[in-house]
C-alpha cells in the first residue's frame, strides 16, 4: 500500500492506533521485566521473520514498514521505547538465529515431496476428489435429460455427455449411476414413450446422440453391456434397424448392436439381432455393411437350435454377399454361413436347407475359377464344403457329381509344385520317416488352403467296409462301374453309403483318371514333404481310399510309376505314431487282396516283411 494512503488511514483512526501501539509497548515492557532472555528471543524471532519476509519478497513487509514509520512520526516517546525494544529484540534474535542454525544442522530437513507427492493417502484423496468431480459433472446432465422438456436443453446435455463419455474410463465412471443413465438414453433413442411423459424425444439428433452415448459408454465401460441388456436395449436397437426413419440413427444403432454381440451374442441373437442387422444391408455404405456382417458373424457363432428361423432368413443375404468383389464382405459372409452349418450339422435336413445344391454349384465354380474374390475366401469356402459333406450324404454326392476331385487335385498339386516327383522321392520319404530331424529341412509348410482341400478329399472319398465280405462286394461294384455298363444300375435304397459314393465317383468320366494318375502320386509326395502327424495321417487315408476305389487294372497302372513298397515301409517304421503304422498296414492288406500275385513277392523282396 502506498505511504500516503497509509498516513491518511492512520490519521483517520489515530485513537485506535495509539491504543494498539501503547498496548504493544506495554506488553513488550512486561515481557522484558518478567524474562529478559525470553523477550529478547521473541523480539529477535520477529526481527528474523521480518528479514525473511524481505528476502522472500513478502508483499506485507513494505506495508509493515510503512505503518511503523507513520507511528514513529506521530509519537516520539513511543518511538524511543520502540527503538529500545527493537535493540533488545535484535540481540535476542541474533542469539535465537544462531541456535536455530545449530538445530538446522543437526535436524534433517523435512521432505515435502515425500509427505505430499509420494504419500498413498494423498493419492487416494486426490483420486477420490477427481472422481467426485466427475460424478458432479454427470449428475446434472442426467437430470437434464430426464426432467427437461426442452429439446434444445436435451441436445446440449447430450452433446456434453457424448464428449464426456468419449474421454471417460472405468476409473472416471466410478460413482456414476449407470443404470439411470442407460435407462434415460434408451428412452431417448427409442422415440416417443407414453411411460416417460417428461422426456421429449422423437428428434433425429436426440436419437442419434443417445445411441452415440451408448456406444461411447460401452467403449469406456464394457461391463455396462449387462446393464444395457437388462433395460431392453436389444429391442430398441432392432426397432431402429427394422423400422428405419433416419439412416444415421440406424447406422449408430447397428454399431451399438455389434459392440454388444462381441460378448453377449446369445442375448443379441435371441432378441432378433441376426435378422435385424441383415434386413436392409444393401441400403448401407460398404463400411456399415462390414459392421452389419460382423454382427451377423458374431450372432451365428452363438445361435441356438431353436433359432433356425433366423438362420434360414439370413441365408439368402449371405449367399448374395459371399460372392461380392469386396474381400472383407465376402469373408465375413462365408464365416457367418460356416458358423450356421457348424451349429446345425447334427441335422442333415437343416444343413441341406441352409446350403442348397445351387449354392454348392456356385461355390465349386468360384473355387475352380480362381478369381480374386475366390482367393480371399477359398479357405472359408473349402471349410464350408467339408462341414456340409460331413453332415449330409446327399450334398457329398452332389459335390462328387460336380467333378470337384480334379479341383482339389489342382489345389494340392499347386502346394507341392516345388517337390520332386514321386518316383524319385521314395528314398527321401523313407529317410524323412526314419531319421527325422536330419531331413526335416526338406519338409515344407502346408498352406491352409491345401489343408482344407486334403480334409475335403478325405471326406468325399468312400469309407472302407468293416468286413471282408463287404470288401468283396465293393470290389464287384468297382469292376461293374469301371466297365461303364449302364444296364446294371445299382439300387440306391439297398446299398450302403460306400456304394453310393463309388457310384458317384465312376459316374463322372474324369474322376477315376484323376485318382489314378494325379491324386495317388501326389499323396506320396505330400507324405514326404511334411512332418506334421495329422497331415500325414490324412495323406495315408487318401492313399488307402484311392487304393480301395480303383479296380485291379487301374491300381496296377497307378502303382507302376511309384515305389509303393518303400512308401509303406517308411510309414510302418514310424514307431512314434501307431496310427500311421496301422493305416499303412491297411494299405498293404488292400493291395494284397487286389493284386496278390504281383505284390506278394515284391513286398518280401523290398523289405516290407522285415519292416513288419
Amino acid at each position: 500500500m502506498p505511504a500516503l494512503t497509509v498516513n491518511e488511514q492512520v490519521q483517520g483512526e489515530s485513537e485506535s492506533d495509539e491504543i494498539d501501539v501503547v498496548a504493544h509497548s506495554s506488553s513488550s515492557e512486561d515481557s522484558m521485566q518478567l524474562d529478559s532472555e525470553a523477550g529478547s528471543s521473541h523480539e529477535l524471532h520477529n526481527h528474523g521473520s521480518s528479514l525473511m519476509d524481505v528476502d522472500t519478497g513478502n508483499p506485507h513487509a513494505e506495508h509493515n514498514s510503512a505503518v511503523s514509520s507513520v507511528d514513529s512520526e506521530e509519537d516520539s516517546s513511543d518511538e524511543d521505547s520502540s527503538n529500545e525494544n527493537n535493540s533488545n529484540e535484535d540481540d535476542s534474535d541474533e542469539h535465537n538465529s544462531e541456535s536455530d542454525d545449530d538445530e538446522s544442522k543437526d535436524t534433517p530437513q523435512a521432505d515435502v515431496g515425500g509427505i505430499f507427492g509420494g504419500s498413498r493417502l494423498f493419492e487416494l484423496g486426490l483420486g477420490s476428489a477427481v472422481r467426485m468431480g466427475n460424478v458432479q459433472r454427470f449428475r446434472p446432465l442426467i437430470a437434464a435429460l430426464g426432467d427437461s422438456g426442452d429439446e434444445s436443453q436435451q441436445l446440449i446435455a447430450l452433446q456434453e455427455l457424448t464428449e464426456l463419455l468419449a474421454m471417460a474410463t472405468e476409473d472416471t465412471l466410478i460413482g456414476v449411476d449407470v443404470s439411470s443413465l442407460v435407462q434415460t438414453l434408451i428412452a431417448l433413442a427409442n422415440g416417443p414413450s407414453p411411460e416417460l411423459a417428461g422426456i421429449v424425444s422423437g428428434n433425429a439428433n436426440i436419437m442419434l446422440l443417445a445411441c452415440r452415448c451408448l456406444s461411447n459408454l460401452l467403449e469406456a465401460l464394457p461391463l455396462a453391456g449387462s446393464v444395457l441388456l437388462r433395460h431392453g436395449v436389444v429391442d430398441m436397437l432392432c426397432t431402429r434397424l427394422l423400422d428405419i426413419e433416419y439412416i444415421d440413427v440406424a447406422e449408430q444403432a447397428l454399431t451399438v448392436l455389434t459392440q454388444l454381440s462381441r460378448d453377449s451374442a446369445t442375448r443379441v441373437c435371441a432378441g432378433g439381432g441376426l435378422s435385424a442387422c441383415l434386413m436392409f444391408l444393401d441400403f448401407f455404405a460398404t463400411s456399415t455393411q462390414h459392421t452389419a456382417l460382423t454382427c451377423a458373424a458374431n450372432c451365428t457363432r452363438a445361435i441356438g437350435n431353436d433359432q433356425f428361423g433366423q438362420a434360414a432368413d439370413a441365408v439368402p443375404v449371405l449367399e448374395r454377399t459371399m460372392f461380392y468383389s469386396d474381400p472383407k464382405t465376402a469373408d465375413l459372409s462365408c464365416s457367418a454361413l460356416l458358423h450356421l452349418a457348424v451349429a446345425f450339422r447334427s441335422s442333415p435336413e437343416r444343413v441341406e436347407r441352409l446350403v442348397s445344391a445351387e449354392l454348392l454349384q456356385r461355390i465349386v465354380a468360384s473355387i475352380r475359377s480362381g478369381d480374386s474374390a475366390a482367393r480371399h475366401t477359398s479357405v472359408a469356402l473349402l471349410r464350408l464344403l467339408v462341414t456340409v459333406a460331413s453332415a449330409s450324404r446327399e450334398r457329398a454326392m452332389q459335390l462328387l457329381g460336380l467333378d470337384v476331385i480334379p479341383v482339389l487335385c489342382g489345389i494340392l498339386a499347386a502346394s507341392c509344385a516345388d517337390l520332386p516327383d514321386a518316383s524319385t522321392d521314395v528314398a527321401n520319404t523313407a529317410g524323412l520317416a526314419t531319421t527325422g530331424s536330419r531331413h526335416q529341412k526338406s519338409a515344407v509348410h502346408m498352406s491352409e488352403q491345401a489343408w482344407e482341400a486334403l480334409r475335403l478329399t478325405v471326406t468325399l472319398l468312400p469309407r472302407l467296409p468293416a468286413s471282408d465280405s463287404s470288401l468283396e462286394r465293393m470290389e464287384t461294384l468297382v469292376r461293374d462301374k469301371c466297365s461303364s455298363d449302364s444296364s446294371n444300375p445299382v439300387d440306391s435304397d439297398s446299398v450302403s453309403d460306400c456304394c453310393l459314393r463309388l457310384q458317384a465317383i465312376y459316374s463322372s468320366p474324369g474322376t477315376p483318371d484323376q485318382l489314378q494318375h494325379t491324386l495317388l502320386p501326389l499323396m506320396l509326395r505330400m507324405f514326404a514333404s511334411t512332418t506334421n502327424t495329422p497331415a500325414r495321417y490324412r495323406v495315408l487315408l487318401v492313399v488307402l481310399k484311392v487304393v480301395f476305389c480303383l479296380d485291379a487294372d487301374r491300381l496296377r497302372a497307378a502303382l507302376y510309376s511309384v515305389d509303393l513298397p518303400q512308401f509303406v515301409v517308411a510309414a510302418v517304421s514310424l514307431q512314434d505314431s501307431p496310427l500311421l503304422s496301422a493305416t499303412a498296414l491297411l494299405i498293404i492288406q488292400v493291395v494284397l487282396e487286389k493284386l496278390p500275385g504281383h505284390y506278394t513277392q515284391r513286398f518280401v523282396r523290398e523289405g516290407v516283411v522285415d519292416g513288419l
